[in-house]
């Protein structure tokens, strides 16, 4: 199962997908939904 996380009130989500060491955050702002992933 993903372990995820809300922060800023439920705009950002971070989270990490089953069986991956890299962390990811999604938040969608300005109309777009924007993502950057972890480096290890």
């Amino acid at each position: 199962m993903a372990e995820k996380h809300s922060i800023l009130g439920g705009k950002d989500r971070v989270y990490k997908r089953t069986g991956s060491h890299v962390w990811q955050s999604s938040v969608y702002l300005g109309g777009k939904n924007h993502r950057v992933s972890s480096t290890v």
